[in-house]
């Protein structure tokens, strides 16, 4: 898959807006409660990434969803504010809210913090996943297509798999998941052509 040159510009835009230079962990958190939940439930779905799936993995509470994000800011030396969400969450009561209020978790979201959207509704979701890539650090929840898409963009650009984490693992799955892996720049983007 490839993103056209007026995501990458638009993330690039946002991201600077919100960020600037400092680094910055994204986290993509599935809060819908559509095929995930079922998805969940079945032999088929806790089977098909190699990891007995758990409902920690695909549906953590938000208690541990904030738990994991102050967790890595301080393994990975991210300043307070400096997270970028992606989520599907449905209202943000249920999701945001609660994580913000209760827990703390200072964080922006594309198209609701910083500059306005310069692109569609449709390209929401598109640059959501580019900021998510760009990130030099991620979380992610790791039975959602749209974090295996996130992990698929990171590896092309190069980040280092110790740079990623998900929701519910452990030592032994992110072990699974990050030895072995080199990093290659074979399927990057091309820089000179995003415009």
């Amino acid at each position: 898959m490839r993103y056209v040159g007026r995501v990458h510009a638009e993330a690039n835009r946002v991201r600077t807006a919100l960020f600037g230079d400092a680094p910055y962990l994204a986290v993509h958190i599935r809060r819908g409660a559509d095929r995930l939940h079922d998805f969940c439930h079945t032999g088929w779905g806790q089977r098909c990434f190699g990891w007995n799936i758990t409902l920690d993995m695909c549906y953590p509470s938000t208690e541990a969803v904030a738990r994991q994000i102050v967790e890595a800011q301080r393994q990975w030396d991210i300043p307070d504010g400096n997270i970028f969400l992606a989520t599907d969450s449905p209202r943000p009561e249920l999701f945001e809210e609660i994580l913000q209020d209760t827990y703390g978790v200072r964080f922006a979201r594309y198209g609701q913090h910083g500059p306005p959207p310069t692109l569609g509704d449709e390209f929401e979701l598109p640059v959501d996943q580019v900021l998510c890539a760009d990130a030099p650090y991620f979380l992610g929840n790791v039975p959602s297509t749209v974090t295996a898409t996130i992990v698929q963009e990171r590896d092309a650009i190069g980040w280092g798999r110790e740079r990623t984490a998900f929701f519910g693992f452990g030592e032994a799955e992110l072990s699974q998941f990050r030895d072995g892996w080199e990093v290659s720049r074979d399927f990057a983007w091309p820089t000179d052509t995003c415009t």
